[in-house]
């Protein structure tokens, strides 16, 4: 909250997540509403995620969450802060210990079984944002209902706090090597590595490229990348490379 501001900042939801400017709307103390409102709707009786979701959340065991975060400024802090609230409200939390791409977040939730997933993340905004994505029980992102329902439920249950456990990371790693083999059913990658040639793999500071350098390792084919280290100023460029 600003200086002389007296009411909490309004949460209202996109169409992919909430996103602030970070230290003016995106605060601790505002992921702290939102984990909250999330841990709310995930304890209420018999709730599915919302939307056409056939799964069920089991009331009679603790619903379990899987967190990733991006390279944004803060986002892994912002990430182990929205975990200490669900682990506060009796949340099992299965958070990555290192900044991953959404897709590796959608698919551990649908692997682990789990009753959604948190990213933390703005996406194409600019480096001064940062964003809580909300992903449903089969790894999409969270349909209207949901984040209608969530907003609803900001500010009416203090955040509660528990620390995290120091191997909340521990068991993402069986999630991790099936990512990989699913992607490689999908794509020849064995003919791709076989190939004599350079490729270049510009990520621009993001979390895909050195997964995607790792892909195309092991053969013939030469990949490098460029702008692969983390930068949350992108290098002073618009995270969406696209003209404006």
């Amino acid at each position: 909250m600003k200086p002389g501001r007296t009411r909490p900042t309004p949460i209202r939801f996109g169409t992919d997540g909430w996103r602030a400017c970070i230290a003016d709307e995106f605060t601790f103390e505002n992921v702290e509403r939102v984990a909250q409102a999330y841990a709310d709707f995930l304890r209420q009786p018999g709730q599915n995620g919302g939307g056409d979701n056939p799964t069920k959340v089991d009331s009679s065991a603790a619903p379990r969450v899987v967190v990733g975060y991006d390279r944004r400024f803060l986002s892994k802090e912002f990430a182990e802060r929205a975990c200490e609230v669900l682990v506060g409200n009796g949340i099992g939390v299965a958070l990555f210990d290192g900044d991953v791409p959404t897709p590796l977040v959608s698919w551990a939730v649908r692997e682990r079984g789990a009753a959604g997933g948190v990213v933390i993340t703005a996406s194409h905004n600019p480096a001064t944002f940062n964003g809580f994505k909300i992903k449903a029980p089969w790894g999409g992102s969270a349909t209207a209902e949901t984040t209608v329902a969530v907003e609803s439920l900001v500010d009416a249950t203090a955040p509660q706090l528990a620390p995290l456990s120091a191997n909340a990371s521990a068991g993402l790693a069986p999630q991790i090597a099936s990512y990989r083999s699913q992607v490689e059913s999908f794509v020849d990658l064995e003919q791709i590595r076989s190939k004599s040639a350079r490729v270049v793999v510009d990520s621009m500071h993001g979390t895909g490229g050195r997964w995607v350098e790792s892909f195309l390792r092991g053969g013939e084919l030469l990949a490098e990348s460029i702008r692969a280290e983390r930068d949350p100023l992108f290098g002073g460029v618009s995270p969406e490379p696209i003209d404006r």
